[in-house]
C-alpha cells in the first residue's frame, strides 16, 4: 500500500482498524464472552447457571447491521479509489 506523505495516518487506517475492531468485538460477544461466563459460574456454586446473552445483539442486531452497512460502503468506495486511480488517462 503506498501511503502518500501528505495523508495523516488515521486518514488510511480507520478502516482497518473499524475491521480490526469489529472482528475482535465478535471473537469476545461470541466465544469468548461464553465460555469466561460459563466458567466462572461453574467455579461459583451459590449462583444459578444463566443462559450468557451477547451484549451487541442487544436492540434487534442493531450494531452489527450498522458495522455492516459502514465495512461493506467503505469497502466499496475504497475499491472505486484504486481502481480510478489505476486507470490510465
Amino acid at each position: 500500500m503506498v501511503i502518500k506523505k501528505t495523508e495523516h495516518w488515521i486518514q488510511t487506517g480507520w478502516r482497518p482498524a473499524l475491521a480490526w475492531s469489529y472482528v475482535f468485538i465478535c471473537m469476545f460477544d461470541f466465544s469468548i464472552g461464553p465460555i469466561l461466563f460459563n466458567m466462572l459460574q461453574y467455579y461459583d456454586h451459590g449462583q444459578t447457571i444463566s443462559a450468557y446473552s451477547a451484549i451487541t445483539l442487544q436492540g434487534g442486531g442493531l450494531y452489527h447491521l450498522s458495522m455492516g452497512a459502514v465495512l461493506g460502503l467503505t469497502t466499496h468506495g475504497r475499491t472505486k479509489e484504486k481502481l480510478e486511480s489505476t486507470k490510465i488517462a
